[in-house]
C-alpha cells in the first residue's frame, strides 16, 4: 500500500509539471515503466521477507517442542526407573506376605491376619488410577498426586487398550499438556463443584479419544485463534498447546476445545490404535 501510494503521489506531481515538460508522453511513459519495476520489487521483497519471517519461527516453534519433548522423555526415564524399583519391591512383598499369612493361618492369630490383610490392602493402592498402560499410568498418578497438593478433585474414566500404537514419549506428552493446562485451571477455580477436572479414555475403531473437562474461573480470551495468558512470563506461552496440536496432526487427528458456564472441554481425537476393527466404546 505504501509503495502504491508513492507511485500515485507521483503520478499527480508529474501532470501536474507537464506544462513545464516538452515532451510528457515520452516521460509518462518511463515513469510508467519505473513505477511497475518498482512495484514488482517491493512485492518480491515483501514476499521473500514473509516467507524468511515464517521459517524463523516455524523453526524456533519445532525447536521449543524438541526441548519440551527432551524434558518429558527425562522425566520418563527417571520415572521408569523408580517404577521398576517399586515393582521389585511390591513382587518380593507380596511373596513375604504369602509366607506370614499362612504362618498367622496356622497359628491362629487373628490380629496378624487383620494386620497383613491391611497392608496387602494399602499395596493394592500404591496403583491409584490404573489404565492398563505403564506409561499413562506415570504420568495420571503423577498429574493425580498434582491436584490433590492444589486441592482439585481429579477422575478418571477408561482405559488404554494394548494395540496402542503411539510412543511413549507422545503419549506422556499429550496427556501431560492436557492436564496440566485443566489442573491449572481447576486450582483457581473457586467453588468446590468447579475444582474438579475429568478424564476420559475413548475408543472408536482405531481412534483414540482424549476428553478433558475442567472447571475454571477466568473466563478464556482468544487472541489470534490462541489463548490469552494471565501469566507475566509469556514467552513460554501457549507450547503446551502446540504440542497437543502438534501431536493431533502427527497422528492424523483433530484437537478441539469448547468452554461454556465455566467448563471448559479439550477433546484430541487421533488415529491411535493398529486395529481398526475393534468395537468402540460403550460410552
Amino acid at each position: 500500500m505504501i509503495g502504491f501510494a508513492v507511485v500515485v503521489i507521483g503520478l499527480v506531481i508529474l501532470n501536474n509539471l507537464s506544462a513545464w515538460i516538452k515532451e510528457p508522453e515520452r516521460l509518462y511513459s518511463y515513469v510508467a515503466i519505473g513505477s511497475l519495476s518498482f512495484l514488482a520489487v517491493w512485492l518480491l521483497l515483501y514476499f521473500v521477507f514473509y516467507f524468511v519471517c515464517r521459517y524463523v519461527s516455524k523453526t524456533a516453534e519445532i525447536d521449543m517442542l524438541a526441548f519440551q519433548n527432551d524434558m518429558i522423555g527425562r522425566y520418563i526415564l527417571r520415572k521408569q526407573a523408580s517404577d521398576n524399583r517399586i515393582k521389585i519391591l511390591s513382587h518380593d512383598l507380596k511373596h513375604s506376605l504369602v509366607q506370614w499369612r499362612t504362618l498367622a493361618e496356622e497359628k491362629g492369630d487373628e490380629n496378624a491376619l487383620q494386620s497383613i490383610s491391611e497392608y496387602e490392602r494399602q499395596l493394592s493402592d500404591t496403583l491409584l488410577i490404573n489404565v492398563e498402560n505403564e506409561s499413562a499410568n506415570a504420568i495420571i498418578n503423577q498429574k493425580y498426586w498434582e491436584a490433590n497438593q492444589a486441592h482439585v478433585e481429579f477422575q478418571v474414566n477408561g482405559a488404554f487398550h494394548k494395540d496402542l500404537c503411539m510412543s511413549k514419549l507422545d503419549l506422556c506428552s499429550l496427556l501431560g499438556n492436557l492436564l496440566d493446562n485443566a489442573i491449572e485451571a481447576a486450582a483457581q477455580a473457586e467453588t468446590e463443584d468447579l475444582r474438579l477436572v475429568r478424564l476420559a479414555i475413548r475408543r472408536k475403531g482405531n481412534l483414540l479419544i482424549l476428553i478433558v473437562e475442567n472447571g475454571y474461573k477466568f473466563e478464556p480470551v482468544l487472541e489470534d485463534g490462541d489463548f490469552a495468558t494471565r501469566k507475566e512470563d509469556k514467552d513460554y506461552h501457549a507450547i503446551g498447546t502446540l504440542s497437543i496440536r502438534y501431536m493431533a496432526e502427527k497422528y492424523a487427528g483433530v484437537a478441539s476445545n469448547s468452554y461454556e458456564n465455566n467448563w471448559f472441554k479439550a477433546t484430541v481425537m487421533l488415529c491411535g490404535y493398529t486395529n481398526s476393527n475393534v468395537l468402540s466404546d460403550e460410552n
